[in-house]
This record gives structure tokens, sequence and C-alpha cells, in this order.
């Protein structure tokens, strides 16, 4: 059921996904859709809940660890890239995040939800400012460059959902080169 939903959410949005819909793809009744979840937000806000916790446990892990900070990008852009190459959730997973994000007409739980995503953006800022600080970052705005280095990232998990099988990853490297000295 979670996988039906966070693919027809991401493809068609809330609003244009019905319960009836995730039950015919899932191939179980709309009884037993409601045995699950009591309606299409509460899985909804499951699903947003699961991608705040995801990434931003992930990244915590990843800051947690004892190497510099150009080790953690390259750790968290070479998973990112692993996981895109290797099947859709986590493309479809910041698909969600940036419907819901841009989304003005939200569940209140879900908009609270929310509140917590901005984590990811604020650790991987931390990360680049103290990479900054050892020289092997470049210079200039965190905050500016947490997001041309993240936009990139959303870029290629939105063309990985396009492209399908045809999409080829690039190097680590070369979304590195958006951060070196």
């Amino acid at each position: 059921i979670k996988d039906v939903g966070l693919r027809l959410f991401a493809q068609k949005g809330l609003v244009a996904t019905s319960i009836a819909d995730i039950a015919g793809v899932a191939g179980i009744s709309v009884g037993l859709m409601y045995h699950y979840y009591k309606s299409k937000e509460e899985l909804y806000n499951d699903l947003i809940a699961t991608a705040i916790m995801e990434s931003t446990e992930g990244l915590k892990r990843i800051a947690k660890l004892d190497v510099l900070p150009v080790e953690k990008v390259r750790l968290f852009t070479s998973q990112i890239l692993d996981e895109t190459t290797s099947g859709d959730r986590t493309s479809l997973y910041f698909i969600l995040m940036t419907q819901a994000l841009l989304s003005s007409d939200l569940p209140e739980k879900t908009a609270d939800q929310l509140k917590d995503a901005y984590d990811s953006f604020d650790i991987m800022a931390s990360i680049i400012i103290a990479g900054q600080k050892d020289g092997r970052f470049r210079q200039g705005d965190p905050a500016m460059l947490t997001t041309l280095f993240l936009s990139s990232i959303n870029g290629l998990c939105t063309y990985k959902l396009i492209l399908g099988e045809r999409f080829i990853a690039p190097d680590p490297e070369m979304l590195m080169a958006l951060l070196a000295t």
C-alpha cells in the first residue's frame, strides 16, 4: 500500500489520487485499504513522515562520522546516486517532498510535519560550513551552496523518473565539483 501510495502521490499529487486508485493499483479492496489507513491523507502523512525521518536520520548519521566534511558529502552523494540508480523509491520520495513543500493546500498534520523537512537542509549546510573552514569547499553563502547541491540531487531524481532505465547517474565526483575548491 505504501509503495503504491508513494508512486501515485508522486505522480498525481494528493488531490488527484483517490483511495480507490490506491486500492486498485495495489490489488486490494477499498475496504481493506480502509483497514490499514482511515483516509488517503493518513497514508500521505505516513509517507511524508517516512521521507523526513529517513533523510534527516541518514544525514545525522553521516554528520556524526569522524571523517572530513568532504568525505561526508561524498558518502551522502554516493548513497543517493546508488539508491537512485537501483530503483525509483528515493526519487519518488524526493518528488513527493517537493510537491508537499510547494503545496498551499495540505492537511494540517502534513503542514505541521513539513516544519521538520528543513532539518536535512540545515545538516547539509553545517557540513558545508565545516568543509569551508577546512578549505576543501569553496567559499560563499553556505545556504546558496546547499541549495545548489541539493537541487542538483533533486533534479537527478526527477530525471531518473523521466528517463527510467535510460537514466545514467553521474559520477559522484561531478556533484562534488559543485562544492570543491
